[in-house]
C-alpha cells in the first residue's frame, strides 16, 4: 500500500477522531477514579493500624515492580504490533492493526495507574494515607498515564509518522 493511499484512505478525520475518542476516554476513566480518591481522602477519618501500614506498604512496592515492568514492556509491545499492522495488505487492516497498538500500549499504562489508584483507595480506607502521607506517591503512575496520553495523542500527523518509520 502506498503512502497517498494510506493518507487519503485511512487517516481520514473520522477515523482519527475515533482514535482520539479512544485515548481520551481512557485517560478520562483515570481522572474520574483519581478524583474519586482524592474526595474520599478529604471525608475519611480511619485510625491505620501496624497490619494496615503494612498491608499499604507491600502493595505500594508490588505497584513499583509492576508499573516499571508495564513502562518497560509497553513500547516494546507497540512497536511489534505496529510493525505487524505495517504488513497489512488493506487500508483498512492498517488502521485496525494501529489502533490496536494504540489501545494496547495506553492500557498499560492505564493499567498501572489503576493499581496505583486502588493503593491509595485502599490506603485512604484504612488510614494509612492519613498516618503516612509518602504513600501517596503511588499516584504517580496516574501522571504518568495522563503524560502518555498527552504525549501519544493521536492526531493525523503522529499516524502519519507512524507509517513512515
Amino acid at each position: 500500500m502506498t503512502r497517498n493511499v494510506f493518507l487519503d484512505e485511512t487517516l481520514s478525520p473520522d477515523n482519527v477522531r475515533v482514535l482520539q475518542v479512544v485515548s481520551a476516554a481512557l485517560g478520562a476513566g483515570v481522572l474520574t477514579f483519581a478524583l474519586v480518591v482524592l474526595l474520599l481522602s478529604t471525608t475519611s477519618s480511619a485510625e491505620a493500624t501496624e497490619a494496615d501500614l503494612d498491608m499499604t506498604r507491600l502493595m505500594s512496592g508490588v505497584h513499583v515492580f509492576l508499573a516499571l515492568f508495564l513502562y518497560a514492556v509497553a513500547p516494546v509491545v507497540y512497536r511489534m504490533l505496529v510493525r505487524k499492522a505495517r504488513e497489512a495488505s488493506t487500508a483498512g487492516a492498517l488502521l485496525q492493526g494501529i489502533r490496536n497498538a494504540e489501545v494496547v500500549r495506553l492500557a498499560f499504562y492505564e493499567g498501572a495507574a489503576l493499581f496505583g489508584l486502588v493503593v491509595c483507595l485502599l490506603g485512604v480506607h484504612s488510614g494509612s494515607l492519613q498516618a503516612a502521607p509518602v504513600y501517596w506517591y503511588n499516584l504517580f503512575s496516574t501522571l504518568v498515564m495522563f503524560g502518555a496520553v498527552a504525549l501519544t495523542f493521536p492526531t493525523r500527523d503522529r499516524l502519519e509518522a507512524v507509517y513512515g518509520h
